[in-house]
């Protein structure tokens, strides 16, 4: 079979072969580390809940892409509410009953933590994650929940903050009712709460004014005026100047976090993908061996049915012999 599997088209087949099976090779091993990378974020997040508090400009200044593993991480930010930026999310269900969420905008205390000036307007702060469609949108789009337009440009900002001001989008709290929204505490608070990346743009289709139909941070981009984090957080504490809890009233209830979906290190999809491509890879040396073992056998076959041939033609040294000579020969 070694003779057979040295014939020049075999060599040079087994050359394509041995590429194939390489490049499945690599590929099974890509899709390997995306496994352990993806399980590894999964599992980041899923701890999540369970780390410390931490300002939310040691993990995300504005205009950055949100990362994925910072998924409930719990921070907190201090700064003042913007009561004529507060928007309603509709939609929304708690303990299987409909109602909204009450979204406000936090500006911080100092300047952006990015180091850009104030004098950058509220559409060229969009960071590519919110989108192309936020430059669309109209800056003076009216986002109030009492029905009173804001100043041009957005929302107004809270005494002694300007436009290099950072903002982070706060989910308060749920209401089912939203003429009982509450409005936001006024001065200084510190909030606490669980991160969560922007939503997808709404098709819920025409809505009241001062609601939405979800998250959407490429239209709050342009209703607020600020340095917009890419992120908002599900609020689970506030506190004001001397450190007590701010009063929800009786309306406001607040939405416990989402619970994140850990993994057990490896993303399974993508290690079936690993195993997919490197039966692949045997698949071809299988093919290889199996075509050069066909010829060999394709050969032996031929070389047993000519040698029985030449066994069949050879002439008996007895043919034409009388049957009595021959036993007299015997």
């Amino acid at each position: 079979m070694l003779r057979t599997a040295l014939k020049p088209r075999w060599l040079g087949l087994l050359v394509l072969a041995l590429a194939v099976i390489g490049l499945f090779w690599r590929l099974g091993l890509w899709q390997l580390h995306v496994a352990q990378d993806k399980g590894s974020g999964q599992s980041t997040v899923a701890a999540n809940p369970g780390k410390p508090p931490v300002a939310i400009d040691t993990l995300l200044h504005p205009h950055e892409d949100f990362p994925g593993d910072l998924s409930g991480r719990v921070v907190t930010m201090t700064g003042s509410y913007a009561a004529d930026g507060q928007v309603l999310v509709a939609g929304r269900r708690l303990d299987g009953v409909d109602g909204y969420w009450v979204l406000t905008p936090l500006y911080a205390e100092g300047s952006s933590g990015n180091g850009t000036g104030g004098s950058r307007s509220a559409t060229s702060m969009v960071s590519p994650s919110l989108g192309a469609a936020a430059a669309s949108q109209s800056a003076g789009a009216s986002a109030t929940v009492s029905g009173t337009s804001p100043p041009p440009g957005g929302a107004a900002y809270p005494p002694g903050l300007s436009a290099a001001t950072r903002v982070l989008a706060v989910v308060r709290g749920f209401v089912t009712d939203p003429t009982q929204a509450p409005r936001p505490p006024t001065g200084r608070v510190t909030v606490t709460g669980s991160l969560a990346p922007g939503e997808s743009p709404s098709t819920m289709g025409a809505l009241p004014e001062g609601q939405l139909g979800a998250v959407d941070l490429s239209v709050l981009v342009n209703q607020w005026q600020g340095q917009l984090y890419d992120a908002f957080v599900f609020a689970t504490a506030e506190r004001g100047p001397s450190g007590a809890a701010v009063d929800l009233g009786a309306e406001l209830r607040r939405i416990p976090p989402p619970n994140p979906t850990g993994g057990s290190g490896l993303a399974w999809r993508n290690a079936a993908y690993a195993l997919q491509w490197w039966i692949f890879a045997l698949f071809a040396a299988w093919m290889w061996v199996k075509v050069v073992r066909d010829d060999w056998l394709t050969t032996q076959a031929a070389r047993r049915a000519s040698e029985g041939l030449a066994d069949n033609d050879e002439e008996d040294p007895l043919a034409g012999v009388p049957a009595e000579t021959k036993d007299e020969r015997s």
